[in-house]
Order: structure tokens, then C-alpha cells, then sequence
């Protein structure tokens, strides 16, 4: 939401319950909090939580503790260049993951060629049914996810990455896709051992997350 960049949110919040401590996060990290809590990365010291939606966000856990950065924005793997690909991003960037593999912009990509869905409730149905663009655009989708989880395995070593959101679940087969380019790094055992896996939160994922930013709050910085 570019209107809200440097609104001072929390601190208005907090003018309005001043008994009440309030915190601020990125949904992507509150989700892989509760992963790292509850979900697909319990257990796991080194976690990745990645959302796939109308956008591509994500959040890191690492040596067991959650990294934010100083402005609260590490994790944003949405915004990571992705070789092979020059799709414009809104960031300024270009091969962006978001802008090859969100929903409305897989989309968009299907669309450009001639595929007559307008959702991505029309691509899952497209690709079930083996349509062409349907399936291209869904293995595009996976590609990128899967180069960008490659380079962030070898730069941060994780254990699990848990993949939520709705265009993650466009087909199950997405998953093998994502998991393709991440096999071709042969010679770096450390990124190939990396899991991918789908959430193992419920549809109340981000308010498991901001539950866990309560419950949690030992692992979480304050800004």
C-alpha cells in the first residue's frame, strides 16, 4: 500500500492503547514465526516462511531466532532477481519473483499470450485440464520460486522452506517445480538438503503469526 509508506502506524496504534504493548511486523515474518511455532518448521533452527498470493512475501528464522534487518523488511524474497527472466517489477527491478510468480501476474503472463481465464482459479482449472498457456505459466511460477529458494539456501544455509498462500496451492504438482532448480545445485549439498514444503499452518496462518509475535516475543526484535 504505497499511501501508508512511512506512516507512523505503530506509534499511532500506541497512542490509542496506551496500556497495551503494540509491535509491527511484516505478515511474511509472523508467518514463519508460527511455522518456526506450530507449523511446517517445528523443529527446524533454520526456516524460511514464503506466501504466495497477489504478491510473494517471506520471513527467516535463523539459528532459531527471527532476522528482521533494521527497517524490518529481511526475508522479502518477493523482491529477489531471478536469472532467465526480465518480467518489470513495480519496485523498479526486473525478474523479480513476484513479478513471475504472484497470481495476478501469472496470470497476466497467460493472458498476454492468448489464455482466456481472468483468476487463478481459472489457471488451476486450466492446468488440470492440461491447457498449454495454463501449464506454461504454472511451470514458470515454479521456476522462479525454485531459483530464488536456491540462491537464499545458499546464502543463509536453511533447513525448511514452508510455502503458503493461494497461488501456492494452484496445483500440488507446483511443489516438484519448485524443487527442480534447487536439485540442479549438485555440487552444494548444503542448499540441495533444503526441504520445501506447503504451509503447515490452516487458512488462520497470519493470525497464528500475529499470535505468534505475542506468544513468541523472546524471538522477535522491537522497532
Amino acid at each position: 500500500m504505497p499511501a501508508w509508506r512511512s506512516f507512523p502506524l505503530r506509534d499511532r496504534v500506541a497512542e490509542l492503547t496506551p496500556d497495551v504493548p503494540t509491535t509491527l511486523q511484516m505478515d511474511g515474518l509472523a508467518i514463519t514465526l508460527a511455522e518456526h511455532w506450530v507449523g511446517a518448521g517445528r523443529g527446524y533452527d533454520d526456516v524460511m516462511g514464503m506466501i504466495v498470493s497477489t504478491g510473494v512475501g517471506g520471513g527467516l528464522v535463523l539459528s532459531g531466532r527471527t532476522v528482521a534487518g533494521p527497517t524490518g523488511n529481511a526475508g522479502h524474497i518477493g523482491h529477489v532477481e531471478v536469472a532467465g527472466f526480465d518480467d518489470p517489477c513495480s519496485c523498479g527491478g526486473q525478474g523479480c519473483v513476484e513479478a513471475i510468480a504472484s497470481g495476478p501476474r501469472s496470470v497476466a503472463w497467460a493472458r498476454a499470450r492468448g489464455w482466456t481465464g481472468s483468476t487463478g482459479e481459472d489457471l488451476a482449472a486450466g492446468y488440470r485440464a492440461g491447457d498449454d498457456l495454463a501449464v506454461q505459466a504454472v511451470r514458470r511460477a515454479g521456476l522462479a520460486i525454485g531459483r530464488a529458494i536456491a540462491s537464499a539456501s545458499s546464502l543463509v544455509d536453511l533447513d525448511v522452506v514452508a510455502i503458503g498462500g493461494g497461488f501456492s496451492r494452484v496445483t500440488p504438482d507446483i511443489f516438484d517445480m519448485i524443487r527442480e532448480p534447487i536439485a540442479l545445485r549438485e555440487q552444494f549439498g548444503f542448499v540441495t538438503k533444503t526441504r520445501v514444503v506447503p504451509s503447515g499452518l490452516s487458512e488462520d496462518g497470519p493470525i497464528i503469526g500475529a499470535g505468534a509475535l505475542v506468544h513468541r516475543k523472546e524471538m522477535v526484535p522491537s522497532f
